[in-house]
């Protein structure tokens, strides 16, 4: 995959330093010991890496995340993981890109990250019937419903498109971004105003 995303010019300083993040809170995990503040570190580091801005994480938050990072499915845990997004939604400063930019670090193997140029690729020939698509909604609801249906439709995606090339699912939302960049730079155009 990496091979894939760098022929595809992915920017590789931003994904080196998303990397380290997911390799430091791996080695957090791995350790055993709790220390909240270097887990409020590295998920400080998270949203600067996304936003450049802070946000308002408590420790349950932060407990739960940890829990989440443990799951090897959303079979089990799927009104588990709704909660933990209801929950990181109603934080200040959190919004979709952002909450499943956190949940994607902790748990990259079910999470992938929400981003409107990865949802005009992933529905690029049905876009304008993607219903309900707008990533700033405020309806808590109508987002939670928008990320799981994307978490499938990734799934499908990747399933499909692995017949030709081998991608894994934790890199899915780095590829549909690339890919649309791509393809936008090739044709010349710019994002249009039904992105939302």
């Amino acid at each position: 995959m990496d091979n894939i995303l760098r022929t595809l010019g992915y920017n590789e300083p931003i994904y080196e330093k998303g990397e380290r993040i997911k390799s430091d809170l791996k080695n957090y995990k791995t350790r055993g010991k709790e220390d909240n503040n270097e887990l409020y570190k590295l998920l400080f580091e998270i949203v600067l890496w996304k936003l450049n801005r802070s946000v308002e994480i408590t420790e349950e938050d932060l407990k739960y995340l940890l829990e989440a990072s443990g799951w090897e499915s959303l079979d089990n845990n799927e009104e588990n993981a709704k909660k933990l997004l209801k929950t990181l939604l109603s934080r200040k400063g959190i919004k979709l890109p952002m909450a499943s930019t956190i949940l994607h670090f902790f748990n990259d193997r079910l999470f992938p990250i929400i981003d409107k140029r990865a949802c005009y690729q992933l529905h690029k020939e049905d876009y304008e019937g993607y219903e309900n698509f707008n990533l700033q909604s405020t309806n808590t609801e109508t987002l939670i419903d928008l990320y799981f249906r994307y978490i499938k439709d990734c799934k499908t995606y990747v399933e499909n498109i692995n017949k030709e090339e081998k991608i894994k699912f934790s890199d899915i939302d780095k590829y549909l971004y690339q890919m649309h960049k791509n393809n936008h730079r090739l044709n010349n155009e710019s994002l249009t105003e039904n992105v939302r």
